[in-house]
């Protein structure tokens, strides 16, 4: 009799470490924490070890790419409205034809377009004169920089008031557009240097500007000292 309520003894035991272990093994293991990390519009879920998986890129549409300083962006082949167009002069010393502390200042809005190509028939169609003032030599054989009036419309032709520049191609650097044109049968060959002031997905500022400010005189004998600026504000059409 005693071994036999031993026997059942050992036999409950057994059993309830049998059921001890069975609760072990359907008690749920926690899974790792999930970390969630949102870098410059990309959300990221790390897993525990399992790596990192990428759920979503949401780019902001105001975004401006900044390379080491330089705004970097591919133009080429898009076309772009001009929603704002202005041209300012400032010339403060008498520079023929232009009087003593001559100032202008002219605004235009939603007239032009332009397009961005490396194949030759880019262009830049707008209400002002974009130019790179480049110096001629005088007497005395320094360089004399005189600024160019802004592109006055044919009143022959009152119905296109725009000047269209054609343009061979350009380049992009330093946060800058170098448009190279060739110009006219003469074949006048020149730059537009557009500093880009501000670039969104679907807006571009740029600025084309020049000025002088020098203790050489010009033919008038009078030292040079001007500004001229010329800004485009552009919407991408496509």
């Amino acid at each position: 009799m005693k071994r036999i309520l031993t026997n059942l003894l050992l036999a409950s035991v057994i059993i309830l470490t049998s059921c001890s272990k069975e609760d072990d093994l359907l008690t749920p293991i926690p899974n790792p924490p999930i970390n969630t990390t949102t870098i410059n519009d990309t959300t990221t879920n790390n897993t525990g070890s399992n790596g990192t998986d990428l759920l979503e890129h949401s780019p902001d549409e105001n975004l401006v790419v900044d390379n080491n300083g330089n705004i970097t962006t591919t133009l080429e082949g898009s076309k772009w409205r001009v929603t704002y167009n202005s041209f300012y002069l400032n010339n403060r010393f008498p520079i023929c034809p232009m009087p003593y502390d001559t100032i202008i200042s002219e605004e235009y809005y939603n007239m032009g377009e332009v397009y961005f190509s490396n194949q030759g028939d880019g262009y830049l169609e707008t209400h002002t004169y974009l130019v790179d003032c480049a110096p001629f030599y005088g007497l005395n054989g320094q360089p004399v920089y005189e600024p160019l009036l802004n592109y006055t419309p044919n009143p022959n032709f009152p119905q296109n008031p725009l000047l269209k520049q054609d343009y061979v191609d350009y380049t992009i650097k330093n946060n800058e557009i170098i448009v190279n044109v060739v110009s006219g049968v003469a074949q006048w060959e020149y730059t537009i240097t557009l500093q880009i002031v501000e670039q969104t997905n679907n807006t571009l500022i740029l600025e084309n500007n020049n000025g002088v400010h020098s203790e050489y005189t010009n033919a008038q004998g009078y030292p040079t000292d001007w500004d001229r600026n010329v800004r485009l504000e552009l919407e991408k059409i496509n």
